[in-house]
């Protein structure tokens, strides 16, 4: 059975904002980042998203890359792909899309690149991340302070655990619908750091021989044998991911946010 704690989270109110006029006292490209900084129903906070939201933009985000470096795609590479800019996404959950999108081209057109060239690839497009956040979006931002603009879209910080905690309950949520509508569904990405942190944040686990049995079946396929054990794992927790959304399908249940550990559907 699955163990189940939670607390009351609302539903997201995202409310669409159109940017103001340009501020003369901040250059284009600021105003272009302020811009971006502005939540809107197109311009969600990757915390605010959806599954196939954040799927969307992240083959987004490697079309666009594909295609203005010129590079093919091969589909084998871009499904591995896909699962680890899915997973580098999460690690950002505080910006907007289009902050994500905006920091994508300031890499491509070499803004952080210096004599090296352009390459993208997960490790390059972190790394262009964290310099649009310690760069133009903490410039704009202190220059938006010393102007006392007020607005309601101010940046926010990185999610909290309970804020995670909700959110996770939402996702796994999804989740568990996608695979009642289509019971051959296949996850595009990893899942299992869903599985540890639902587990380390106390939502949902499953009971330790569980746990020991799922982890020996993967360890006993053949074309596991040369895999390491943290590489085990991961694919353990994947199906042990799995398992609670394909309990709560089979159970016609939904994790709650509040009191009841389970809702009927």
């Amino acid at each position: 059975m699955i163990a189940i704690t939670t607390t009351h989270r609302p539903k997201a109110n995202i409310g669409i904002l159109e940017p103001e006029e340009p501020i003369k006292a901040l250059t284009p490209s600021e105003n272009e980042v302020r811009s971006a900084m502005i939540q809107s129903e197109t311009n969600k906070q990757l915390g605010d998203m959806s599954a196939p939201e954040l799927l969307a933009l992240t083959a987004q985000v490697i079309k666009t890359a594909y295609t203005r470096l010129g590079l093919k795609q091969n589909s084998l590479d871009m499904d591995d792909l896909q699962q680890v800019i899915f997973f580098d996404l999460r690690g950002f959950l505080h910006l907007n899309s289009n902050e994500v999108l905006l920091a994508l081209k300031n890499g491509l057109n070499g803004d952080y690149s210096g004599e090296n060239g352009v390459f993208f690839n997960s490790s390059n497009f972190v790394q262009w991340i964290k310099r649009y956040i310690s760069g133009k979006r903490r410039e704009v931002t202190r220059k938006l302070i010393l102007l006392k603009e007020r607005t309601e879209q101010a940046p926010k910080p990185p999610l909290s655990d309970e804020e995670l905690k909700k959110k996770l309950i939402e996702v796994t949520n999804q989740y568990a619908d996608m695979i009642e509508e289509n019971p051959k569904f296949e996850f595009i990405a990893p899942v299992w750091m869903l599985f540890e942190d639902l587990e380390r944040l106390g939502v949902c686990s499953i009971s330790n021989e569980q746990k020991r049995a799922i982890y020996d079946h993967v360890a006993g396929l053949p074309q596991n044998k040369s895999l390491s054990p943290d590489s085990l794992k991961k694919q353990a927790r994947n199906i042990a991911y799995y398992r609670i959304c394909k309990e709560l399908v089979e159970t016609k249940t939904r994790l709650l946010n509040q009191g009841i550990t389970l809702k009927s559907i």
